[in-house]
């Protein structure tokens, strides 16, 4: 498959479950660790996948930049407004444990921001500028609601993410660590990263 020739567009429901794929790929373990195993006879993609086809959810279909190549989904940015964070929906489901996850991550947050809640490109299709694409459609976007900042989460040990935001502009605002869970597969703290937009 060509990986020069991508284009980005918005999510649709069609996408839920390559949308959560990638959502869960990208989340190093983080959405095994608070969704995995939560509804009884559904796989972590598919508890993903429900939460993307909710028109009404933040993190549904409609919060999502979609990168293609030849029609196939190869990437995915969820973003919102930070200020829309509804943690009773969020949490509905969830054991107290699971709960303390998302409430730390949510703990550190930059007002006023877009907030990427996710941002992943399949394996085969980095360094191909996916990832600075959708970075720059999130800007764009936030300047187009008024929101004068970016954020987003990453492992403090994920250094090639680190320097990545890094280099673009990104500066680490707070950091919290989060409780052992065996499904992580960074064990730093999580950092809370932002742009300040001109």
């Amino acid at each position: 498959m060509d990986t020069k020739n991508y284009s980005l567009r918005k999510g649709v429901i069609e996408d839920s479950f390559k949308l959560a794929r990638l959502y869960r790929i990208g989340s190093a373990g983080l959405m095994d660790a608070v969704y995995g195993g939560s509804e009884q006879g559904l796989s972590t993609s598919e508890i993903i996948a429900r939460r993307i086809a909710d028109p009404q959810s933040i993190f549904g279909f409609n919060s999502f930049t979609v990168a293609t190549v030849k029609n196939n989904v190869v990437g995915q940015c969820c973003a919102f407004s930070e200020t829309k964070l509804d943690t009773d929906r969020l949490y509905r489901h969830l054991t107290p444990d699971r709960q303390n996850i998302l409430e730390i991550i949510n703990s550190i947050n930059y007002p006023g921001s877009l907030y990427i809640s996710a941002l992943t490109v399949g394996k085969r299709f980095r360094g191909t500028g996916i990832v600075r694409s959708l970075l720059l459609n999130a800007e764009a976007r936030a300047r187009k609601q008024n929101l004068d900042s970016v954020s987003i989460h990453a492992f403090g040990d994920n250094n090639a993410a680190i320097s990545m935001y890094c280099r673009i502009g990104y500066k680490i605002y707070d950091s919290k660590q989060l409780p052992h869970d065996p499904a992580l597969v960074y064990s730093g703290p999580i950092l809370l990263l932002a742009k300040d937009l001109d």
